[in-house]
């Protein structure tokens, strides 16, 4: 992240450097990339299955302002979710509404991994 962001900053600047603008920037809503570690991710899969729920593997990367990337820098880890449904609205967004059902896999899951 910090690379993809220099280049653009770099960019920017050279842009309005050749057009005689001035440049500014301010960096808002900023967290590290959250890096999953393969053993703690198996680890995830592995409480999930026992647990019996669906495990869904995301397909693409999902941008979302977690400070769990500052965790993961510091120690390895694996981040996961416990959805509601492919269907339902998105967190943070005012439609969403949170479901007390996943409470239960929540636990389960976490269970899971501290044995």
């Amino acid at each position: 992240m910090k690379a993809l962001e220099r280049k653009i900053i770099e960019f920017a600047e050279q842009e309005a450097d050749a057009k005689g603008l001035d440049f500014n920037f301010e960096i808002h809503d900023y967290f590290p990339e959250t890096r999953n570690d393969v053993n703690c991710l198996k680890r995830v899969r592995s409480a999930a299955e026992l647990s019996g729920k669906e495990l869904i593997e995301m397909k693409e990367l999902w941008r979302a302002s977690e400070d769990f990337g500052y965790y993961t820098k510091n120690m390895p880890g694996a981040i996961f979710y416990i959805g509601t449904g492919e269907k339902a609205p998105l967190l943070h967004t005012p439609e969403y509404d949170f479901q007390d059902e996943i409470i239960e896999t929540a636990v389960e899951v976490m269970w899971n991994l501290a044995h």
